[in-house]
């Protein structure tokens, strides 16, 4: 059986996704004469760039941690930005980020050559990075001899790296002098996590698929014997003092984690956890275990020498991951990938003592063309920053709920509604005052908000309880929750025909929804993971962005047909269209750029370098202006456009 190629990154990525069912961001044609056409002239670079200052890091979806008890540094790998977060743990700040492979997934750290060992999912390569500097940097990129590294682990007693190659089934093995490959050998089904035992040189391994976990002699580098866990066995944890493993569960009907004698290689104990466990570590010195739950926000606190569970402690983020534990220190962090943060623990009363933001820059992104003022939610500041478009400064910061991922602006009634995805509501801001005046309690995870401008209707997409809440703008009060696919990413509004766009990143598809009944009309399918959706409602076309296929859908909104699929960059998620020249703008996240469609021909004319991550776009449909929010440079890119042929 072979191991699906997104499974991995859908498990690891989306708290909301673990089960199998779930595992595997309108043509109305006017008659134009080819004059009428977009004319293209020299296109001009962007034209500026708009810092954003909020927050102290760098990182988005931080997934993994490792700690350099020596210098009590924290490294925190982050999946969506590429980078590695170094945090300096005596007072709790983000110092640096080093830039490395396509999807960070795990870390190891070597504290005696000080290396720090990176698995990057798809680009299939292991960075090695060399932390002993001034300023740590890449050193090393191996290319891996399969595919998928997830798990990565060190025995610094040998100098042995070992890396868990997903779909291709084997660990391979390297010498860490040299860094090269000794050996790959061959294991069970998707081996995810691994641990050491440093005292008796053996590596224990989780095979997900088959709910085992292998055991390799570090001596011999060959499987001694394989044991039968729970369900979709996970993390992994070695306890080296007690020669006791710890295996998270997560698939079970009563999630718990398995308890191996390492001297039997047996199963002595199930200890029951909460919901969906995901990765585990433990104090040598305290003999305590420590298991991350990513759907419950939770970590489970561990009696190593009973088997007990000690206590629960509440994460401050959403969907707590990994987990790491400096034991000269007796603190714990703990990564809360959604909300794009570090919990600290104090391992002496079992409490939260410090939480330290990953900020990722700017998220969403909408523009007044009326006042010319651009507003962007910045999901870790919590806040909506105001920018002049005359002056192009930020002139205000609203503060809204927690997790800010989006906003829309109605000109009309001067109202801008922001989305917070933790706290599950919409903050209420009038513009004039940029002052929050009430929020609506909304669905579970809200992500992205549209606006209906003819009949004030607001539209929020809930991305964990799979519906849309429909909100009548005049009186803040639901008018109706519509339940959609699969983890909704984005929704678009043709004001004109009254009709109500979703994309559903897990369903591959398009929930096309009639604003009079608030019922879903047809699901049409699109590309992977569709992230982004904008429409024209003069042509009536509606552009979906799939962030898994590199492609943007073109549908005709009056048939509700697949038109083409237009090859654009790498990631696109934000989408925007100018109705002035019918040309549609696509961030690309992983390729840095934007990308210009023609909406004539459905094509792409042009691609523009803008910041690192862009996540958002969006035009003044007066100036003709494209501002890009690019989440990893902390900025915005703004585009003048001016050389396309516009109907104003």
């Amino acid at each position: 059986m072979e191991l699906n190629v997104n499974f991995i990154r859908k498990f690891k990525r989306s708290k909301f996704a673990f089960s199998v069912s779930i595992l595997i961001f309108f043509w109305q044609i006017l008659a134009l004469s080819s004059s009428e056409l977009p004319i293209v002239n020299k296109l001009r670079d962007p034209s500026d760039s708009i810092p954003l200052v909020s927050g102290n890091g760098a990182g988005e979806f931080p997934i993994s941690l490792a700690v350099d008890l020596d210098s009590n540094i924290l490294f925190v790998a982050n999946e969506d930005s590429d980078s590695i977060s170094i945090i300096d743990c005596n007072q709790n700040k983000v110092i640096t980020a080093v830039k490395v492979g396509d999807e960070p997934h795990d870390l190891a750290f070597n504290p005696v050559t000080k290396k720090l060992y990176v698995t990057n999912k798809d680009s299939n390569e292991i960075f090695v990075i060399n932390t002993n500097l001034k300023k740590p940097r890449v050193i090393k990129k191996i290319k891996v001899l399969g595919e998928d590294p997830i798990g990565v682990v060190v025995n610094s007693v040998t100098n042995r790296i070992y890396v868990a190659l997903a779909k291709s089934g084997i660990v391979s093995v390297y010498d860490g002098e040299k860094d090269w490959l000794l050996k790959n050998i061959k294991v069970g089904m998707a081996p995810v996590d691994l641990a050491v035992n440093t005292n008796t040189n053996k590596i224990y391994v989780t095979n997900m698929l088959e709910n085992t976990v292998s055991v390799i002699s570090g001596e011999r580098n060959r499987v001694t014997e394989t044991i039968k866990v729970g369900r979709d066995c996970m993390g992994i944890a070695v306890n080296s003092k007690t020669n006791m493993i710890y295996v998270c569960n997560p698939a079970d009907i009563v999630n718990h984690v398995s308890v191996i004698n390492g001297e039997t290689n047996s199963v002595i104990d199930r200890i029951v956890v909460d919901d969906h466990s995901f990765f585990a570590a433990v104090n040598e010195e305290t003999n305590t275990v420590y298991i991350t739950n990513s759907l419950a926000d939770r970590v489970d606190i561990i009696d190593g020498a009973t088997n007990a569970r000690i206590t629960a402690i509440f994460s401050t983020g959403v969907g707590a991951t990994g987990v790491a534990v400096n034991p000269k220190t007796n603190q714990i962090y703990i990564t809360n990938r959604d909300s794009h943060s570090i919990d600290v623990i104090n391992g002496s009363n079992n409490s939260i003592s410090d939480t330290i933001k990953l900020n990722h820059g700017p998220h969403g992104i909408a523009v007044d063309a009326e006042s010319n003022k651009i507003y962007v939610a910045n999901v870790l500041s919590n806040e909506i920053i105001v920018i002049d478009g005359n002056t192009a400064s930020p002139e205000a910061a609203v503060q809204v709920g927690d997790v800010s991922m989006s906003v829309a602006v109605n000109p009309k009634t001067k109202m801008a509604y922001a989305t917070n995805f933790s706290t599950g509501n919409v903050s209420i801001i009038e513009l004039p005052f940029n002052q929050v005046v009430g929020s609506i309690d909304v669905g579970s995870g809200p992500r992205n908000v549209a606006i209906n401008t003819e009949n004030n209707t607001i539209y929020v997409v809930n991305k964990i309880s799979n519906d849309l809440t429909v909100v009548n703008g005049a009186t803040n009060e639901i008018n109706g929750v519509v339940s959609v696919g699969g983890s909704p990413e984005d929704v678009a509004v043709n004001a004109i025909t009254n009709t109500i766009y979703v994309a559903n990143s897990s369903g591959n598809d398009l929930s096309v929804i009639d604003g009079i009944s608030n019922t879903v009309t047809v699901a049409i399918p699109v590309g992977q993971s569709p992230e982004g959706v904008a429409v024209n409602h003069v042509t009536n076309m509606v552009y979906v962005a799939n962030r898994a296929s590199n492609t943007v859908s073109v549908i005709n909104g009056n048939r509700n047909q697949l038109v083409k699929n237009v090859e654009v960059g790498n990631e696109p998620g934000g989408i925007s269209v100018d109705l002035g020249s019918n040309i549609i703008y696509v961030a690309n996240r992983k390729s840095g750029n934007v990308s210009v469609i023609n909406g004539y021909t459905n094509t792409v004319i042009k691609e523009f370098k803008v910041g690192d991550s862009p996540e958002d776009v969006d035009v003044n449909v007066a100036t003709g202006e494209v501002y890009v929010a690019n989440s990893e440079s902390n900025d915005i890119t703004v585009i003048n456009n001016s050389f396309f042929k516009r109907r104003n």
